[in-house]
């Protein structure tokens, strides 16, 4: 290697092949300068590579589908957990339940249905019926035991800003 080579440009390895010892050391430093150069140039090409899916991975886990929002809506009502239950209820939810009939905020449902699930401790909850409407929105239709009565369950779920949230639920007398 000459003295006016550009490190960065020459592939050229020479170990002790000027007569100094401490000229194979340079050579080796040029070489991983090189390398690390060449790295760094093309690091936004790689982070870009590696994180375009990773991030597609967790858009897919972070979002839950409507089927798959309705199946832990129905846990929820399952196990009698209106704090599980609130966390799908948009911010204003229409509800009818017995005594209960309007639009309330995301906290007041939960209350209400609280005071429901203590009032009526649920036995079982099964989902009779699903189906989906052509604005995107998807419902199901449920019946839900709680050892003193049997109560029909309707409630509609709808996609606001890619979350998909409880929009209505109704508890009616079967």
């Amino acid at each position: 290697m000459h003295d006016g080579d550009d490190p960065l440009k020459s592939n050229k390895i020479s170990i002790g092949s000027s007569g100094s010892s401490h000229r194979g050391i340079i050579d080796i430093f040029n070489l991983t300068i090189k390398s690390n150069y060449r790295l760094m140039r093309n690091l936004p090409m790689y982070l870009f590579v590696s994180l375009i899916p990773a991030l597609l991975c967790l858009s897919f886990i972070a979002c839950p589908g409507p089927d798959e929002t309705a199946a832990q809506v129905a846990s929820a009502i399952q196990s009698g957990n209106s704090v599980e239950l609130s966390k799908y209820f948009n911010s204003m939810v229409d509800l009818t339940l017995p005594g209960y009939d309007d639009s309330y905020s995301k906290a007041q449902a939960g209350q209400i249905m609280k005071e429901f699930f203590s009032k009526n401790p649920v036995k079982s909850f099964k989902i009779t019926r699903q189906g989906s409407s052509p604005d995107g929105s998807n419902y199901s239709i449920g019946s839900l035991d709680t050892g003193k009565k049997v109560f029909r369950v309707y409630f509609l779920i709808k996609s606001v800003n890619g979350q998909n949230l409880l929009h209505q639920l109704q508890v009616q007398d079967n």
